[in-house]
């Protein structure tokens, strides 16, 4: 199989939580998606860069926030996070075998309360 991208879904029981999250702390775009209506009516998201995008979609139930859903990828760690930091996320710092690639969380993010 030869795919062109792969994107997470996410889901989200408050959308308007979710927008605010993406765009005020990560700095993403977030636009409305009619692909992603729920039953109810409720419009998912496409959240991105213009390149790359993760979608966010109206769910009554909530992922546990307890692994890694969703990865962006950015050509420099620190200034990203010094970035988001910025915008008030709050970030863990992992010891990893190799000093190159450290992981960072963002400890009480949306991930569980969105």
């Amino acid at each position: 199989m030869k795919t062109s991208g792969i994107t997470a879904a996410l889901p989200a029981q408050d959308l308007s939580r979710a927008t605010a999250f993406y765009v005020k702390k990560v700095g993403l775009q977030a636009l409305e998606s009619g692909f992603l209506k729920a039953r109810d009516g409720q419009v998912g998201l496409t959240v991105g860069d213009g390149i790359s995008q993760l979608f966010v979609y109206p769910a009554r139930a909530r992922s546990s926030g307890e692994s890694t859903q969703a990865v962006i990828h950015v050509t420099d760690v620190r200034a990203a996070v010094e970035e988001i930091r910025g915008r008030g996320v709050e970030f863990e710092e992992y010891d990893t075998p190799e000093e190159s690639w450290p992981v960072f969380d963002a400890a009480g993010s949306c991930g569980r309360t969105c």
